[in-house]
């Protein structure tokens, strides 16, 4: 192995793996996160990735997307129901909620690219 990247693993900079990773940064079609993380989320806010670490996740927006990503949903139907949830939020103030309900498509792509990049979705 060549000096610097023996260094760069040294100083963690990079990771080395004798397998492929499981998970994805970009989700599909009709992405599905982590079984394990999905049943966690039900349980508290403190989740278990596939990069087998532990991430607090208080985004409420981001926990009903983990709960709906069982690979059944494409964008439309996750939006429609991130679109229900948001609406039927009695926490949630309603000029709040349009706001929300305004950006729903571009933040849902957010989202998902964020719960990728967290080592949540598979691949």
């Amino acid at each position: 192995m060549p000096k610097g990247k023996l260094k760069t693993y040294e100083v963690g900079v990079i990771e080395l793996h004798l397998h492929e990773p499981v998970y994805t940064v970009e989700p599909g079609a009709f992405p599905i996160a982590s079984s394990i993380a999905r049943l966690q989320i039900k349980q508290g806010n403190v989740i278990a990735t596939l990069l087998h670490e532990s991430l607090r996740l208080d985004d409420e927006i981001a926990r009903q997307l983990l709960l709906l990503l069982d690979g059944t949903r494409d964008r439309s139907a996750l939006a429609q129901e991130l679109r229900r949830v948001i609406e039927s939020n009695a926490r949630v103030p309603d000029p709040e909620k349009e706001t929300m309900l305004k950006g729903l498509a571009t933040d849902l792509d957010e989202k998902l690219v964020e719960l990728g990049k967290f080592g949540l979705l598979l691949a």
